[in-house]
């Protein structure tokens, strides 16, 4: 199976910014079909949103203001964003050919992000893959919430410390996937939060073809060298998040399982195999199971803007239900009647419609969407090298959030209460 990717967007101001990703699939394989769009809108209550319009071809989006746009004095420029999404393509080779490896905040407990014993392969908080359910509870005692993964595996979450804020994921009692955005968190003394992607390529030149064997099978991923750089560390797979607005340093780090990489669809991947077809589906999810993955999600969205936030020294946002159930609202409509917009293809509201029949009265308010990422801290992720959404995510005037989540739609709703 084999996808292409692109993504392209238009920024106008901070009032609105539209990016639109879309891939497709040629066969069968996974089966997944993604698409991306990020668009935050931002507005005092007395704002009114007059004129918001998108296709799927040429996306833009326009908006205007009677009292907003003269004040504001912005100068619209063209930004662009390379986010790859899950592409798969298989060819068979014979049995002869046997490919080979190419490639060479915490609870009670407060470890360093490095740890001596484990110095030969890469940790996040000394936690390293493959680390049993045992070892990650002596290092960092127990988490704060326990939570569904997309991906089949559960996320054990710290989150009490925003120093060192870290999700472990485990299946079948094992770890297959570490991240953290925590400001104390670092891969090894000279990769952590706030590395220089030239002081990366100095220890370890990406490649743009990362290539790895898993079993039987040979892989190829292609790389994002602009955002998402993936590494192979001591054959673990590492992901460095680039901030494109701070420099390109490190935003946030992940080590994820070579089979979890390749299941999730991260990024545009090929492989050959020997034998037998490999099943690389993620596990199937049933309905139960999706509502509590969904809800999972918007907790971890609220955990990790608020741990940017805290670098940033922005207050921490607190949870709104109300705006909670806005998003979730909007999430859900757009999934089911196949739309990607602020504006209801069904009832025609805009977000602050939406706030308002909820009974959320605010003195501002802002909304993200996003739609085709694999998980909240992708979503996440892209936000921040968008530079509206990131307006939003750091805005000191906002004080609470609501988030909702239906599948791969998300949606964030930002809002300061009314007095």
């Amino acid at each position: 199976m084999k996808k292409s990717s692109w993504l392209a967007g238009l920024v106008t101001g901070s009032l609105l910014f539209l990016i639109l990703q879309s891939s497709t699939t040629t066969n069968g394989g996974l089966g997944s079909h993604l698409t991306a769009f990020l668009i935050p809108v931002i507005a005092p209550s007395q704002y009114v949103s007059t004129g918001i319009k998108s296709n799927s071809e040429k996306s833009i989006v326009s908006i205007s203001t009677p009292h907003a746009l003269p004040t504001l004095q912005e100068t619209a420029q063209n930004a662009f964003m390379k986010t790859v999404t899950p592409g798969h393509s298989s060819t068979i080779i014979p049995q002869s050919l046997n490919q080979k490896d190419t490639t060479s905040p915490i609870a009670s407990k407060q470890p360093s992000s490095t740890d001596t014993k484990d110095e030969q392969h890469p940790a996040l908080f000394s936690i390293t893959l493959h680390m049993s359910e045992q070892d990650v509870l002596d290092k960092l005692g127990k988490p704060d919430r326990q939570e569904p993964s997309p991906l089949g595996y559960v996320w054990w979450v710290y989150q009490k410390n925003a120093d060192r804020y870290v999700q472990v994921g485990f299946r079948e009692g094992m770890v297959v996937d570490v991240f953290s955005n925590g400001p104390k968190a670092s891969l090894t003394p000279d990769i952590k939060i706030g590395t220089s992607y030239d002081t990366v390529k100095r220890m370890q030149e990406p490649k743009k073809i990362v290539s790895f064997s898993y079993e039987d099978t040979f892989i190829e991923v292609t790389n994002d060298l602009e955002e998402r750089i993936l590494l192979m560390m001591k054959e673990s797979p590492a992901i460095l998040y680039l901030d494109k607005h701070n420099q390109q340093k490190i935003t946030g780090i992940r080590l994820i399982d070579k089979l979890v990489l390749i299941q999730g669809g991260f990024y545009e991947t090929k492989w050959s195999y020997t034998g037998k077809d490999p099943n690389f589906n993620p596990p199937p999810l049933s309905a139960s199971d999706q509502s509590k993955i969904n809800l999972a999600m918007e907790q971890q969205i609220l955990d990790l803007t608020n741990v940017f936030r805290y670098r940033y020294q922005v207050p921490a946002l607190k949870w709104s239900e109300g705006a909670a159930t806005t998003a979730r609202q909007h999430s859900y409509d757009m999934r089911t009647n196949n739309f990607f917009d602020h504006v209801s293809a069904t009832t025609g509201q805009n977000p602050f419609d939406r706030l308002k029949e909820n009974g959320v009265r605010y003195q501002r308010a802002g909304e993200n969407i996003a739609a085709g990422f694999p998980d909240a801290i992708e979503a996440y992720q892209s936000w921040l090298n968008s530079l509206g959404h990131r307006k939003n995510v750091l805005e000191k005037e906002f004080k609470e959030l609501g988030v909702g989540v239906s599948h791969d739609f998300y949606t964030q709703n930002f809002v300061t209460p009314l007095q």
